[in-house]
């Protein structure tokens, strides 16, 4: 990959994402950047849907079974413990402002983004429609998604990826609009398929990734863009698309 020498300093991250283990990877991981300074962190307080209650859970259970629901408790509310004091310390420490929210488009939230000034919105593994309000900032808002857009688009787009025996896994990192994973693409990158990774290992293989195609994207580096003729919604996953996956691979 060729490069410019370009001078580029730290840009200013609020970085949108789940108060969950991929979140904790996403901060350690944006933190260690010579590229990115952590300027905010904003948790989306919602875990299946705007209401975020008990029914909704049981809703996900019922269409996906109770597999997957044990496995999003896992990487949320059950994660290990050590790693979320870690990152906790890790803010706090570093008078990071942390925000919950169970929705980022209010005016309080615009309010609050204003105050903390970034050049740039990431979202990252993040469950809320970015709305007008926040997408009319002055920043940058961009988002690293786990799948190549447009063939894969949608909350869980691993899973299809490995069930349609696809031969790699794709990152796209690009601009955020009023739909979902659909704003214009800055920059893909494949990794081979690796049978020894479970979902949740692919999602922090992914994500992480994506946070090096952006620091590449602010070099101005030659970004590969892949062609994806399909486009493709996924939604939560089906009891019948979770027992294929796991007789393939594993949740976590």
């Amino acid at each position: 990959m060729n490069k410019k020498v370009i001078s580029v300093k730290k840009q200013k991250v609020l970085l949108f994402t789940m108060d969950s283990a991929i979140g904790d990877k996403l901060i350690d991981r944006v933190k260690q950047s010579q590229y990115l300074q952590l300027c905010g962190v904003v948790f989306s307080e919602r875990i299946f849907k705007r209401s975020s209650n008990i029914l909704s859970g049981l809703n996900i259970a019922r269409l996906s079974g109770y597999r997957y629901m044990w496995y999003l408790l896992r990487i949320t509310f059950l994660r290990d413990k050590r790693s979320f004091k870690r990152i906790s310390r890790l803010l706090q420490q570093n008078n990071i402002p942390v925000i919950h929210t169970n929705d980022v488009n209010t005016g309080r939230m615009i309010e609050r983004f204003k105050q903390l000034a970034p050049d740039m919105i990431l979202s990252c593994y993040f469950n809320q429609l970015i709305k007008r309000p926040v997408l009319d900032l002055p920043y940058k808002v961009l988002n690293i998604h786990a799948g190549l857009i447009p063939q894969y688009r949608g909350v869980e787009a691993i899973m299809p990826a490995i069930l349609n025996r696809e031969p790699a896994l794709g990152v796209t990192l690009h601009k955020v609009n009023e739909e979902l994973d659909a704003g214009e693409v800055l920059a893909q990158d494949k990794i081979p398929y690796a049978p020894a990774l479970s979902l949740l290992d692919w999602n922090i293989t992914l994500m992480t990734r994506g946070i090096g195609l952006l620091e590449n994207y602010l070099q101005g580096a030659h970004l590969e863009k892949y062609s994806v003729p399909e486009n493709n919604y996924y939604s939560w996953p089906t009891r019948q698309d979770v027992n294929s996956f796991l007789k393939i691979s594993a949740l976590y």
